[in-house]
């Protein structure tokens, strides 16, 4: 077993101590912190350093002895007294000691109380404090030791009594009132956590089963033996953070009662240096470059912000390489680089954030932020080290009250991080494109005149110009005047009336040539149809083009036009017509205006740089055009070409809520060619993200051409141009949430629109459906179907219907002999 031991343990006391022992990533923990004071060892120079929470930058400076070598320093969480402790090695004797030292007001130290003890060769001695100061506790692969400085209690246990895995090698240690953890490996089952309970130390009772009992022990089973950088932290609430570097791992665990329960893990962040307890639901964890911030709920890591980022920036003396933190209600977070520097976040002021680029300098060993008031957008509610949160969706803030945020009015735009009540309005888009309208269902003069003259809808409008209708009528009224007719021919008196209303309707028998009285009466149906279908054919004729015509009040469907409809798309590879090539030339001449709304943002136009690139030139270009009224900063840029990409620059930190972006161009024309007005624009927003510091569209142009043939050949062919935009974007990159934009690095919001045409063309053609001697031909064509209609309906009615009624009438001549049947 020893040499297992020896296996396992040597290369490892091997590799580390090749360290340079002066440097502070070496072995144990360089810094202290607690609520009353922070503590540094410097092993280069042989000194500690100390600063109160009171003193204001003025620090304490201590000499050690220049053959001691100072592992790690340790201060209980809650003591209130100015001692500190740490944990040693006298290099020339190889003596190991543990020591206390009290800082007075006016920068003098004790003299140490110093416990010394032998012990073989470990890089790894851990020191930890109770909240209280009173026990110091020291770990090692060979030793678990317990000391009171103020009774001189001190008693030390081989790690055989302790540990089951005898090659187990401690990493990291924290304590709080009642128990202890130690984490570490044995180089076999890979990291194990052992707990520890706190029984009653006393001079008396000094067996380790009298002062401490381990009550449980975690085995993380993961692949490989290489298992190294932990660190372990408890809160006041039992629960524990416990990282696990190697394999880039954080585990979330709790003690209840006595044993450890595992919540939760993280994986994959990164290899985590260090972990530290923010509040009871946030956590830091230190990787080699940035620290990282949590929130933990329901036993869920949620990913807050980063240090340093864009709000804020490391300070300038401080090396973007750091070795550990250390957390402190009052004093804040405090961060230890490679060299040696220690900056610390101070918790600020409700309404207030850190300011983390300030404070340091080559000669300052303790550097502190300052505090700034939150940007509008933005608010802090809380006393601590964290950012100003952006304001819920629904939700502002104008600068006046940084604590929380104002509820937005139901019509407002109101996303993530708003400065302002805005109104909906803002982000309306403007289209210009319309969808191009199908050619009618029939597209055949003959069938369109059949389906008006002979349909009947019963509402008012439709029964008004409904031809069918007025003809029916007119045919029911020749019904009654028949009937009237056939009733007094039983009346002698009655007989020169009928006689002169028969030779009058015989004139005018259009049907009969004058054979039948009641076909006159009848052909006024005809002339009605005919008349309706005149009228009608000469109003649909003057139906075109579309964008000219009103409404068809002359027909039930008011939509009626006498024009069809096509779209094709062309490539530009192909070259275009003499006919049509005027147009793209003034398609290519018009000018374009670049038109940006940033809404709901606190940017104002002294923020603003505006650059263009062609090609790998870049160059800076004025706005025509800047404005910034009701939380809406307005940018108009003219564009020297249509293949461009603008970049739109706003220096500083501040939220846009969402954006509208367009073109605008002046109409032009010439003779039968129009190029329309240019001016359309689109609005981007997500309710609950707010536009990110990096966004980028992609305008595309497609050019749009209306041909509209002429009516009669006499005219020319009318065209018609529009610039269509697309747009095209990554919305999950366009806006970002909280978390997403806290984690972003950027100092500025640098918008990108590259503009750029496609290669093809879209031309619609607009054709009459029937022109003028289309129109007069069917339209006699239809008069003569009528007449040859009701012509045969009246040879039917003279087959039919009169020997029927001849019949009828000879019966009753014979019953009733005085009345005298007449010829009709």
């Amino acid at each position: 077993m020893f040499i297992i031991y020896l296996w396992l343990v040597l290369p490892l006391v091997c590799s580390q101590s090749t360290s340079n022992v002066s440097e502070f990533t070496a072995y144990g923990s360089k810094i202290a912190v607690n609520n009353v004071m922070i503590v540094e060892v410097y092993n280069d120079r042989h000194q500690f350093g100390v600063e109160f929470a009171s003193a204001g930058g003025s620090t304490c400076i201590s000499d050690f002895e220049n053959s001691s070598y100072i592992y790690s320093v340790a201060l209980g969480k809650y003591a209130n007294v100015t001692s500190f402790a740490y944990i040693g090695k006298d290099k020339d004797t190889k003596t190991l000691f543990i020591s206390s030292t009290t800082v007075l007001d006016n920068c003098t130290f004790t003299p140490p109380n110093i416990f010394s003890f032998n012990s073989s060769h470990s890089d790894h001695y851990l020191l930890a404090v109770n909240p209280t100061g009173q026990f110091l506790f020291g770990f090692s692969n060979d030793f678990i030791l317990v000391w009171e400085p103020e009774n001189q209690f001190a008693e030390k246990w081989t790690n055989n009594i302790t540990y089951a895995q005898q090659t187990f090698v401690p990493y990291a240690v924290d304590v709080s009132q009642d128990f202890a953890l130690v984490v570490g490996s044995d180089g076999f089952t890979g990291p194990i956590a052992y707990l520890l309970h706190f029984n009653s130390c006393n001079i008396i009772t000094s067996s380790f089963e009298t002062c401490m009992t381990v009550v449980d022990v975690y085995v993380y089973n993961t692949s490989g033996t290489g298992v190294s950088n932990m660190s372990v932290k408890i809160n006041d609430a039992g629960h524990v953070l416990w990282s696990i570097g190697s394999i880039n791992k954080v585990i979330l665990m709790s003690i209840v009662n006595v044993s450890l329960n595992v919540i939760s893990t993280i994986n994959n962040i990164g290899e985590v240096k260090a972990v530290a307890w923010m509040t009871s639901t946030t956590c830091a964890f230190l990787l080699s470059s940035q620290i990282q911030f949590y929130q933990i709920t329901n036993g869920t890591f949620t990913y807050s912000s980063t240090f340093p980022n864009t709000w804020k920036t490391l300070c300038s003396t401080m090396t973007p390489n750091f070795v550990t933190i250390a957390m402190s209600d009052t004093i804040g977070l405090a961060i230890l680089d490679v060299n040696g520097y220690v900056y610390v976040i101070r918790p600020t002021t409700i309404g207030y954030y850190s300011v983390t680029s300030t404070g340091c300098g080559t000669k300052i060993r303790f550097a502190y932020s300052k505090e700034a008031k939150c940007l509008p957008g933005y608010y802090h509610s809380e006393t601590s080290a964290r950012p100003c949160a952006l304001c819920p969706s629904d939700t502002y803030n104008s600068g006046e009250n940084y604590v929380e945020c104002v509820p937005c009015s139901n019509s407002s735009f109101c996303p993530l991080g708003s400065v302002a009540d805005v109104d909906s309005s803002a982000m309306t888009s403007i289209v210009q494109a319309r969808a191009y309208p199908v050619s009618p269902e029939s597209t055949l003069f003959d069938d369109i005149l059949l389906q008006n003259m002979f349909n009947m809808s019963f509402s008012r409008h439709c029964l008004l110009v409904s031809p069918l209708f007025w003809t029916l009528l007119i045919i029911a009224c020749a019904l009654l005047v028949l009937t009237v007719m056939g009733i007094s021919k039983f009346f002698v008196q009655c007989k020169d009336a009928r006689q002169t209303i028969k030779y009058v309707f015989k004139q005018t028998d259009l049907i009969g040539e004058g054979e039948l009285w009641i076909g006159g009466i009848v052909s006024f149906s005809v002339l009605v149809l005919v008349s309706f279908a005149y009228a009608f054919s000469t109003l649909y004729l003057k139906q075109y083009p579309i964008e000219t015509s009103a409404d068809s009040a002359f027909a039930c469907n008011t939509n009626l036009r006498n024009s069809k409809f096509s779209t094709q798309m062309q490539l530009l590879g192909i070259p275009l017509s003499d006919e049509i090539q005027p147009l793209f030339d003034m398609l290519d001449a018009q000018a374009y205006m670049l038109n940006v709304d940033f809404v709901n943002t606190y940017f104002h136009c002294s923020d603003l740089i505006i650059q263009q690139t062609v090609g790998t030139v870049v160059s800076v270009i004025p706005s025509q055009n800047c404005s910034q009224h009701s939380a809406i900063l307005s940018v108009a840029v003219a564009l020297p070409l249509h293949t461009i990409a603008i970049q739109l620059s706003l220096n500083g930190t501040r939220t846009i809520g969402g954006m509208r972006v367009g073109l605008s161009g002046p109409a032009a024309s010439n003779e039968e060619y129009t190029v329309q007005e240019l001016n359309f624009m689109q609005g981007y927003m997500v309710q609950n993200r707010t536009l990110s510091q990096n966004p980028s569209l992609q305008l595309q142009l497609i050019r749009l051409i209306n041909d509209t043939e002429p009516l009669s050949e006499s005219d020319k062919t009318i065209f018609s141009a529009l610039w269509i935009p697309t747009f095209s974007y990554v919305s999950d990159q366009l806006f970002l949430t909280e978390t997403q934009y806290f984690g972003n690095t950027r100092s500025q919001t640098l918008l990108t629109v590259s503009l750029s045409e496609k290669a093809y063309y879209v031309i619609n053609t607009q054709s009459p459906i029937a022109k003028q001697a289309e129109v007069v031909f069917h339209s006699i064509l239809f008069t003569i179907v009528c007449l040859e209609l009701f012509g045969l309906l009246f040879v039917i009615f003279k087959l039919v219907f009169v020997p029927l009624f001849r019949f009828v009438v000879n019966k009753f001549q014979r019953a009733d002999a005085p009345y005298e049947l007449t010829p009709m």
